[in-house]
């Protein structure tokens, strides 16, 4: 309504470049996947397969930027991302990154997700900047799955 812009996200089909294979899952979580894959095909979307190379059909939501890390703000951005993905029809999933106790982790509560934990490797571009920012919140930006 104020007229500026609050925030941004870039829903990406990486297969291009690459894919996520799922060799194994939780037991609990496979559970999960063969419940969706059972509603597949009422609700029209692909069914999530594991082992023998097939990739996952997911998206990633990359260049996420909100204004003061305003969780309200980023859940409009994931229901416009999520209706525009979903009219594809060609996504099981949507894959973001958020680091641990980020205020924007409130916006997937309105969401089934899960979390799984993993490794961010920070390339200082800056020679003297040889650790991550004492300030809980200079939040470095980093591009999904490029390690």
């Amino acid at each position: 309504a104020s007229g500026t812009i609050r925030g941004c996200l870039a829903p990406w089909d990486r297969t291009a470049i690459a894919r996520t294979v799922i060799e194994f899952m939780p037991p609990a979580l496979n559970l999960a996947r063969l419940a969706y894959n059972g509603l597949a095909p009422l609700t029209r979307k692909p069914v999530i397969r594991v082992s023998g190379g097939a990739s996952l059909p997911d998206i990633v939501l990359t260049h996420v930027c909100v204004e003061s890390r305003d969780p309200s703000v980023f859940a409009a951005l994931l229901d416009a991302a999520y209706r525009d993905v979903t009219a594809t029809g060609r996504y099981a999933t949507v894959s973001l990154c958020l680091f641990h106790a980020d205020p924007l982790a409130a916006a997937l509560e309105g969401y089934w997700h899960h979390r799984v934990p993993m490794d961010v490797y920070w390339l200082a571009l800056d020679p003297a900047a040889r650790s991550l920012p004492a300030s809980a919140e200079a939040i470095p930006g980093f591009e999904m799955c490029l390690v």
